[in-house]
């Protein structure tokens, strides 16, 4: 558990101490209870009232978001949705990342926590180091919350080869029935019987003609359910296929990702 100030973070110490977690195909984990409860329903209700995005997925499942980093956190207005960005740039939250993720990926070099990607003397740093010689590994984090609304979805993929941590934090305002959490949730997959899995360390979101060939080749390996206070996260390798299936309801599906991304 780490104090953010204005709120507390279920963090543990070790990933397997997690509320749910798996090690095959990948390291796959759910943190319940993620903040305290006060915190949470003020969150929600911050971020259900925004309708601002700066990206959308058009033509592969049009999710839409909006990302704060260090680049531009001090430009938006203090509300919960700030308040919680801001523990996930610190630096508590980056020795937390080394400490549980950071180990299952090369590292070449001390891990240096970069604040603001746009920093430029952080900038000419990553740029004139040498991957052969490197002392050290850089890395920045980013948060977004994200819509998806009746029929939006999130094709199969692996995530970015640069993605060391990814969380996804699911925001509804009320618990919703089981099957809707389901449909709401996060698929990962395994190779379905007798089959071998796609190997990506690099995927992008696959589109519909590959999407149908992934699926004659994979099944679930297990769904994280849509549930308030509850965060989802995955260990990235070469396997670790995750998509969002359609949603089938006239409701928004709404989270904040939190992601690690190596420079």
């Amino acid at each position: 558990m780490l104090d953010a100030g204005a709120f507390r973070v279920n963090l543990p110490d070790r990933l397997e101490n997690a509320s749910f977690f798996l090690d095959d195909p990948f390291h796959i984990f759910e943190i319940e209870n993620f903040v305290d409860d006060a915190f949470y329903g003020a969150l929600v209700a911050d971020v259900a009232a925004r309708q601002h995005f700066d990206r959308v997925f058009t033509g592969k499942g049009d999710k839409k978001k909006f990302s704060l980093g260090g680049h531009n956190i001090a430009e938006a207005e203090d509300c919960p949705f700030k308040t919680f960005v801001s523990f996930f740039l610190s630096q508590d939250f980056f020795d937390w990342f080394v400490q549980t993720h950071l180990p299952h990926f090369e590292v070449k070099g001390d891990p240096v926590h970069v604040y603001d990607k746009t920093d430029p003397a952080m900038m000419v740093a990553v740029e004139a180091r040498n991957p052969q010689t490197a002392t050290q590994s850089f890395y920045n984090t980013e948060v977004h919350y994200s819509s998806m609304t009746k029929g939006g979805f999130i094709p199969p993929h692996t995530d970015s080869p640069k993605k060391r941590l990814s969380l996804v934090y699911y925001l509804p305002d009320t618990p919703v029935p089981d099957a809707m959490a389901e449909n709401l949730g996060t698929v990962f997959y395994k190779p379905s019987r007798g089959k071998k899995s796609w190997q990506r360390f690099q995927s992008g979101l696959l589109n519909d003609k590959a999407t149908k060939k992934f699926e004659d080749k994979h099944e679930p390996a297990h769904i994280t359910k849509f549930r308030p206070n509850t965060c989802a996260g995955f260990i990235k390798n070469d396997v670790s296929w995750h998509a969002v299936a359609p949603n089938q309801y006239d409701y928004d599906r709404r989270a904040i990702v939190i992601n690690i991304l190596e420079m």
